[in-house]
């Protein structure tokens, strides 16, 4: 219990200063094209129940 309460500490100091550098939709794409390097797989989308869904194959 102690670990998870230091690993919790830990995680709300460094996301204090955080500040994103990119788009979800850019590691998207980079995901996919080096997939073949991790035997393939990829991201397909498909209809779910608000409009889009992305899933693993």
């Amino acid at each position: 219990m102690q670990a998870i309460q230091s690993l919790s500490k830990i995680t709300e100091r460094l996301s204090k200063d955080f500040i994103p550098d990119g788009s979800i939709d850019e590691v998207i794409a980079r995901e996919r094209a080096e997939s073949w390097k991790y035997g393939d797989e990829q991201f397909w989308k498909g209809e779910g129940a608000g409009g889009e869904a992305v899933r693993f194959v």
